[in-house]
């Protein structure tokens, strides 16, 4: 478990990589700490990278990644814009088929 302030540095470091992944995420990073969404690990079924929660959360999925991954993992990176995406469209366009659809393009 990290400590208040590693966990700080992390989140740092991961928004300043993803401002720097292109447009969409620059547009994500902005829109994260406009929220001051909070950013996490926590397990779900295998076949999930990322999540995001009704409350305003993302997590990567603890049994992929963990606070040691490189904060500019390319992968890790997508899904966080991914799950942005889902923030931003609300809950009800986020649980459809078009919110997943668009989130993805």
């Amino acid at each position: 478990m990290l400590s208040k302030k590693a966990r700080a540095a992390w989140n740092r470091d991961l928004l300043l990589s993803l401002e720097q992944f292109g447009a969409e995420g620059s547009a994500a990073a902005s829109y994260l700490r406009a929220h001051k969404t909070r950013i996490g690990f926590r397990k779900a079924r295998a076949s999930v990278g990322a999540f995001w929660t009704p409350f305003g959360a993302l997590y990567f999925n603890a049994l992929h990644y963990s606070s040691r991954m490189n904060p500019a993992d390319a992968r890790a990176l997508t899904l966080l814009i991914h799950e942005t995406k889902h923030l931003q469209q609300g809950l009800i366009a986020a649980l459809s088929v078009y919110g997943e659809l668009e989130a993805w393009q």
